[in-house]
């Protein structure tokens, strides 16, 4: 069924969700939006809001992922590693997939990175870093961080000793440092610190080659482990980083890594080198405090509905976080809007059946849900370039598989 030609877009959501059982906290409560703004959370909700009961369902905020590429992940994985570095990976894949590239790089900009955002809106993803030059605050409703200061790399970003130290500096900065296992990556970090001229907060991404005497000298470190195993066959060491300077999670594109954060972060869990609650606070609370995003990272009351439902199906909390696929992400809130409503949500609901009324349906990982963009018809733009692989059906298997 189509969206309604002339359907009515409801300003907020207003709902209260009644048996929930909370993220981290572990706690069984209701949670209250009215015109699209969380107003309790426990406690006695008000009267005259509808309701919808929904047991075994788990809430959490609406995840942060500090590493993506939006326009990259039309791509399969590509590499025949472990590379040294990313330079070295770079020129190797330039070399063997040339024809590939050119095929994938002639699709629209905008419609590759209209793809990115939904392969991070359907897990639940509301808020990403798109590490690209590009201003725009939203795309199809998620949030993507700005500004900062972008480099891609110290080898790959022309004059980046004059944008560090050049343009004002409350900007910080976010770059591509220590990738890889080599000389190469290690000079890199030693030659950004000292020409870190202004002491400018930066954040750096991956940073395998980063020693725990340099950590403390960086805002954060953005780890994302299955896209440097994929490359490098190795990772960041957390275990001597960690408490010298906070960790965030991110996922990379699909040219590197396997498009669902889900099992990046079972990857991860299954490392041990974060504990349960350490991961979840790398793409929630923490994330949020190092991006400086206020009512993000925890659902707050007085603050914009920011929040993903989820179907629990383990006992433990934890357990049931870390096993969730996009087949069971049941409401994805931006802002108080409904931006993807699993068809069973609809059903009985008149207030999100009204939503889902003036929305595009999506067949997915088996189910039927409601999104904010036509998804199908922005697949469609680009069914017929040799080689594109959407990032919409990848929660199981190997981690570092896109198949």
């Amino acid at each position: 069924m189509s969206p309604a030609p002339n359907a009515p877009t409801p300003q907020g959501l207003s709902l209260v969700f009644e048996g929930l059982r909370l993220v981290p906290e572990d706690r069984q409560t209701r949670l209250a939006v009215r015109n699209g703004i969380v107003v309790s959370i426990g406690g006695v909700a008000p009267a005259d809001l509808p309701r919808a009961v929904l047991p075994g369902t788990l809430a959490f905020p609406g995840l942060i992922n500090s590493h993506d590429h939006l326009p990259f992940n039309l791509y399969p994985s590509l590499g025949e590693g472990p590379y040294p570095d990313y330079v070295a990976w770079g020129l190797d894949i330039q070399e063997r997939h040339r024809d590939l590239i050119q095929s994938i790089e002639a699709i629209p900009e905008e419609t590759r990175r209209r793809i990115g955002a939904w392969k991070n809106l359907l897990r639940g993803v509301t808020t990403v870093v798109d590490h690209m030059p590009w201003r725009r605050r939203f795309v199809d409703g998620l949030h993507c961080v700005s500004p900062f200061l972008y480099l891609h790399s110290t080898r790959f970003h022309r004059r980046w000793r004059w944008r560090l130290n050049r343009f004002p500096r409350h900007l910080d900065a976010v770059a591509h440092l220590g990738e890889g296992v080599s000389d190469l990556a290690a000079r890199e970090v030693r030659a950004y610190l000292r020409w870190n001229l202004r002491r400018r907060q930066t954040v750096a991404v991956h940073g395998l080659a980063i020693k725990p005497e340099q950590a403390s000298r960086f805002r954060a470190l953005v780890w994302c482990p299955v896209s440097n195993f994929f490359l490098y066959n190795a990772t960041a060491d957390l275990a001597r980083l960690k408490g010298r300077v906070p960790i965030l999670f991110g996922s990379d594109a699909s040219l590197t890594a396997n498009p669902s954060i889900w099992r990046h972060l079972r990857f991860a869990r299954d490392l041990g080198a974060l504990s349960d609650r350490e991961l979840f606070d790398a793409v929630s609370g923490s994330a949020a405090a190092v991006w400086r995003l206020p009512g993000c990272g925890a659902i707050q009351v007085g603050k914009p509905a920011n929040f993903v439902l989820a179907r629990a199906k383990r006992a433990s909390m934890w357990d049931s976080f870390y096993d969730l696929s996009a087949a069971d992400i049941l409401l994805a809130v931006r802002d108080g809007r409904p931006l993807a409503i699993d068809d069973a949500l609809c059903r009985g609901n008149e207030v999100l059946g009204r939503w889902a009324a003036s929305m595009h349906p999506w067949n997915g990982d088996g189910r039927t849900k409601r999104l904010a963009a036509d998804l199908a018809a922005l697949t469609r733009r680009v069914r017929d370039h040799r080689g594109a692989q959407f990032p919409f059906a990848y929660d199981r298997g190997e981690p570092n598989s896109s198949s």
